[in-house]
């Protein structure tokens, strides 16, 4: 994405206007005390602070502080240091000085739209203290279910990615995020009852060697291939969490890899759930054929026994991600998940204890995460059916993200 770093206005008039308007530039940085460079967004800062203030509010990310809104924000001391200090606080320094999201110059529309977005909602720039735990936590859940709310609303939206696209897990990972835009609610859905590509499964075509069908010609608009935007979207909601963004592009990629298949079905699961299903069932009122039935029973049925709760549900998804367990992630990517685990863990615990008391609640909390290995196992079977197809021939084409997904090589 291509974005005009410049935050001065476009033409001589209004630079020369704007500069009439504006003092004398202060020598430090108001947000860390850095030298200054200029007026940004309407307040002395440094480059480092103006790009930083730029990024989040353009990507609308939320940070939250570990230390009651209390961290003192300090310039680098060095070019090559990078700052590992709070960013939240950094951001609420941002605001607190005076910077605005209105000094924002853009180019692509993408941006446009998310800088009107910011704009729109300036209130939520300014972050509450958090006074205690469970105000952190709270703000942490509130977090989570804005996140799935938007993962919700790009699996029902009209973005339509096919399996023929050659994109790679990488190239999900470098693109920018549908989530959190303005999107389009597909038309004519639920789809009719007798609608379908195939009359049979993934796993009976595996089962008596029938080959998948080609579609020949232009596929209904509305047609989703769950199997395989279910994977982009949970590779796009990956992407929102903040501790992901924290890991190198190599790890990601891993951990697409590792869990990718767990987060999709999860999330198709719970939607099944909530719906009142023992089967998967896609929004668009079509069960999945792509998953073997035992396994994908195996999930729904918990849930529907468990009587899960939606906030058990996103810490659940949360914890299936940072999972330490990963063989092909660097140690430092393993000791972030491993301190985020340990934050997601104690705040399920807690509301686990909180909703069910001390004598239930542990052996609640032990069936929660027990939920975790039985998505793994799903997932094992699901690779394994999509393996099996490969190696026999019966898909229609090639599926680079899928054939990534399940560590396929040279076999289609």
């Amino acid at each position: 994405m291509s974005i005009s770093t410049s935050s001065s206005p476009s033409s001589n008039g209004d630079t020369e206007n704007m500069q009439a308007q504006i003092p004398h530039c202060k020598e430090r940085c108001l947000v860390c005390d850095d030298k200054s460079t200029g007026y940004h967004y309407g307040t002395p800062s440094c480059n480092g602070c103006k790009s930083f203030f730029r990024r989040t509010v353009l990507e609308q990310r939320r940070f939250f502080c570990e230390n009651n809104d209390n961290c003192t924000i300090l310039p680098k001391i060095r070019k090559e240091e990078k700052r590992r200090q709070c960013r939240a606080c950094r951001f609420r320094k941002c605001v607190e000085v005076g910077m605005k999201p209105e000094g924002i110059v853009v180019e692509e529309e993408e941006a446009r739209e998310a800088l009107q977005v910011a704009i729109r909602n300036q209130s939520a720039l300014q972050q509450t203290k958090i006074t205690s735990i469970d105000e952190h936590c709270n703000q942490f859940i509130h977090n989570l279910t804005y996140t799935e709310f938007m993962h919700h609303t790009y699996r029902r939206s009209d973005s339509n990615p096919y399996p023929v696209d050659p994109q790679t897990i990488t190239d999900v990972l470098q693109g920018f995020t549908p989530l959190g835009q303005p999107l389009k609610e597909m038309p004519n859905w639920p789809l009719p009852c007798n609608f379908s590509v195939s009359s049979l499964s993934f796993e009976e075509h595996a089962q008596y060697r029938i080959p998948l069908p080609r579609c020949e010609g232009p596929l209904p608009p509305t047609l989703k291939f769950w199997f395989y935007a279910d994977f982009v979207a949970a590779i796009e909601w990956m992407k929102t969490l903040e501790f992901f963004r924290a890991l190198d592009q190599s790890d990601q990629r891993e951990l697409v890899i590792f869990s990718g298949w767990q987060i999709a079905n999860i999330t198709s699961s719970y939607f099944a759930f909530a719906k009142g299903s023992d089967r998967m069932v896609y929004p668009d009122g079509r069960f999945s054929v792509g998953t073997p039935r035992d396994a994908e029973r195996d999930v729904v049925r918990n849930l529907i026994h468990m009587k899960i709760d939606r906030t058990e549900y996103l810490l659940l998804k949360s914890l299936v991600i940072c999972n330490p367990s990963c063989e092909t992630i660097s140690e430092y990517a393993r000791s972030i998940l491993l301190q985020e685990r340990e934050k997601l863990s104690k705040i399920l615990f807690n509301h686990i204890m909180d909703y069910h008391g001390r004598i239930r609640g542990p052996s609640r909390f032990g069936e929660v995460i027990a939920l975790e290995s039985t998505l793994l196992h799903q997932a094992l079977k699901s690779k394994h059916l999509h393996s099996l197809l490969a190696a026999l021939q019966l898909r229609p084409m090639k599926i680079v993200l899928m054939d990534e997904i399940c560590e396929i090589k040279h076999l289609v």
